[in-house]
């Protein structure tokens, strides 16, 4: 059915070499180079003071009882604020619409150089704050309630919304 075509190999050397000289044009980049999207500036669209309070507070107390539990009681960290709950909150978000890798967010390698992250608060304390994050008092909950860690933020948004 099919004749086999004759094959010209010098050709085909000749095409090879000159693919292998062609370089790739470059054009530079003049753009701003920011997020195109800005955080939104209240985020109680997200989340009322209620939640806030919640957080810190609790937040706080897990921080306090894993220094006692691990007897580490003259290594006191920092207790966490409304105002750094909410840098917290903000970057999460953003986070989430980023979408790197937590170590990728505050690398100053210019292929990830993100400043918004380190001008909100320093990665050790994030990830303090994310470790240390919690709802509920791990003393008062019951143990059968599968919910417990979280029911009082589930609380606060029923009420809400």
């Amino acid at each position: 059915m099919l004749e086999k075509l004759p094959i010209d190999e010098e050709k085909l050397g000749s095409i090879d070499d000159s693919l292998n000289n062609i370089q790739q044009q470059t054009f530079p980049f003049t753009g701003k180079n920011r997020l195109l999207i800005d955080l939104p500036s209240d985020i109680s669209l997200f989340v009322d003071e209620k939640v806030i309070s919640l957080l810190v507070t609790e937040t706080n107390r897990y921080a306090e009882q894993k220094l006692h539990q691990h007897e580490m009681i003259g290594q006191r960290e920092k207790s966490t604020t409304s105002k750094e709950i909410i840098k917290f909150i903000e970057l999460m978000v953003w986070m989430s619409l980023v979408q790197k890798p937590l170590v990728r967010c505050w690398s100053t390698n210019p292929i990830y150089n993100f400043p918004l992250p380190r001008s909100r608060m320093s990665r050790n304390r994030f990830k303090l704050l994310l470790a240390n994050l919690h709802f509920a008092n791990n003393e008062t909950i019951e143990q059968s309630s599968r919910l417990g860690k979280v029911l009082p933020l589930i609380s606060i948004l029923m009420d809400n919304y």
